[in-house]
């Protein structure tokens, strides 16, 4: 990889930052602003770098589309707090059996979703049963139980084996086990089970989707906060719209997020090219933010195709360089970090390194042998990935002329966001995808080793050692597991090629005050001054 060709992707398709301010805030000329609060807008306008799929955050597993929605429009039963404890939210207490079979879930009593409705323990069961039905994972951790009522404010769940890390899957999980009214649930989409009422307890209620324009939410008058007022740790504690309206606007284009951050258009803008930091850092007219955005990979098809081979996967995976991918995909070493364990942080219990000689080896010979033990033909290797992230794209040039330069004939597929969505799921349209997934606390929340997640890894060793760690009652015998588990599938199966954890950028006006930030900006306690 030369140091021309790195540069070039850094800027590939960020135009030049705008400096001079073409208009001036967007509050308006009351004297009064949100809650009637003197120098205080109603609307904080947040430009965000793709559009959504679906806002149905139990089916999506779209990091924007949480971003947007947890915990502004949604919650859950139990959150993560700042250091990734689980913390109750709409529960309020939680009971576990020594033998960690049954969970009981005391729930919060009056608590109003957006429509009115007071929440209670049959639209609690219908949404938890609702994810475990959709979610591989779920269903491995419960052993196939459900969610039962117990009274109008209690439900559980009892199991028939172990599940010591059912409530950290239900905190971090991406889908999110969102609560929501049982009517919302029945009246789902019939083929896509997608649900159409985006109806929860938050903060906000959605007030206005207008597709390819942006997404408005609006202060919920009848939100009951949780927990001491001021208090607030990761998605946890106290919550309140202090902004009227928040409003998501769609804007695909990087340079035009950073002129209008410049400009005073926009009061935070999301994933702003980290080549442009210089214009912001050291700035007091700015708040910066590093977004944990978690890891990049790029995930194979193990369904159909060349990459259902596990020999080609592990010659694409032989050849990669991840500081050459991560430097092009984010312009700065300050906004990535070489990780080869598929849990990311390193204080978590589940960290671990094995495999790790496996794990950005750059060794074009091995991958060249690789491919003969294939009998790879020149067949060409499509990958998917999308335009709406600068970063993906630019991970994907980095790869396909590694690719090229041992023989491998490579076709970038590049569409949008909600196209890269769709066709991901289907196994004929591609060999591999680049996406990234959220930060994860246990491994039985990692996307790219799921069977029924696009990429699809039906490996019955994966799958089956994955459910004995999900039912185990012995924590180090289970961890133990897990670290083998990671080596087979460095060495091995080979899910996905991790190129390492990554950040993004993202900005605030310095005129947006309490900002609650943990895997990207939240909302509620947040004001802005005129």
């Amino acid at each position: 990889m030369t140091r021309n060709l790195l540069k070039k992707l850094a800027l590939c398709g960020i135009a030049s930052a705008v400096t001079t301010a073409l208009i001036a805030g967007c509050g308006g000329d009351d004297k009064n602003g949100s809650n009637g609060v003197a120098n205080i807008k109603d609307t904080v306008k947040v430009a965000v770098n793709a559009q959504p799929d679906s806002y149905d955050i139990s089916k999506t597993t779209s990091t924007l589309a949480r971003q947007m929605m947890l915990g502004n429009v949604y919650e859950m039963l139990v959150t993560f707090d700042e250091n990734y404890k689980v913390v109750p939210e709409l529960a309020e207490k939680i009971d576990v059996s020594e033998d960690a079979t049954q969970y009981t879930y005391h729930l919060r009593k009056g608590v109003k979703f957006h429509n009115g409705n007071e929440m209670k323990a049959d639209d609690v069961v219908a949404s938890m049963n609702r994810w475990i039905d959709g979610n591989s994972q779920a269903k491995k951790a419960t052993g196939g139980a459900y969610f039962e009522k117990v009274d109008d404010y209690t439900v559980k769940v009892q199991m028939s084996k172990p599940s010591l890390m059912l409530n950290d899957l239900i905190a971090g999980i991406n889908p999110a086990p969102i609560i929501v009214p049982k009517s919302t649930i029945d009246k789902a989409d019939p083929k896509t089970h997608l649900i159409t009422d985006y109806i929860g307890t938050g903060p906000y209620k959605v007030a206005e989707i207008k597709p390819d324009n942006y997404v408005r939410l609006e202060k919920f008058d009848n939100y009951q906060p949780y927990g001491d007022k001021g208090k607030v740790s990761g998605w946890s504690g106290y919550k309140e719209a202090k902004t009227k309206d928040v409003e998501f606007d769609f804007v695909l284009d990087p340079s035009t997020r950073v002129s209008g951050m410049q400009s005073g258009e926009y009061d935070m803008a999301i994933r702003l090219p980290v080549d442009q930091y210089s214009i912001f850092k050291n700035n007091n007219d700015y708040k910066v933010f590093r977004e944990d955005c978690g890891d990049m990979f790029l995930c194979y098809n193990k369904k159909q195709g060349l990459a259902s081979n596990p020999k080609i996967r592990q010659a694409v995976n032989a050849v990669l360089n991840d500081d050459d991918i991560l430097t092009a995909a984010v312009a700065d070493k300050d906004f990535y970090e070489l990780k080869s364990s598929y849990v990311q942080n390193k204080n978590n219990k589940w960290y671990a390194d094995t495999g790790n000689n496996w794990y950005n080896t750059h060794n074009p010979e091995r991958a060249r042998a690789l491919l003969a033990e294939a009998g790879y033909n020149g067949e060409t290797f499509n990958i998917l990935v999308s335009s709406s992230y600068q970063e993906f794209y630019n991970a994907a040039v980095v790869i396909k002329s590694e690719l090229e330069s041992i023989g491998v004939k490579t076709n970038l597929q590049v569409v949008d966001w909600a196209t890269f969505l769709g066709t991901r799921k289907d196994p004929s349209q591609y060999d591999a995808f680049i996406t990234g997934s959220p930060i994860v606390t246990v491994p039985n929340q990692i996307l790219y080793i799921s069977s029924t997640w696009d990429g699809w890894s039906a490996d019955e060793h994966l799958q089956n050692t994955l459910q004995s760690i999900a039912t185990s009652n012995n924590l180090d015998d289970a961890i133990s597991s897990w670290k083998d588990l990671q080596k087979y599938c460095w060495e091995e199966y080979v899910p996905a090629s991790k190129f390492g954890d990554y950040f993004a950028l993202d900005v605030a006006s310095g005129k947006v005050k309490d900002t609650v930030f943990f895997e990207g900006p939240h909302m509620w306690n947040l004001t802005v001054e005129k």
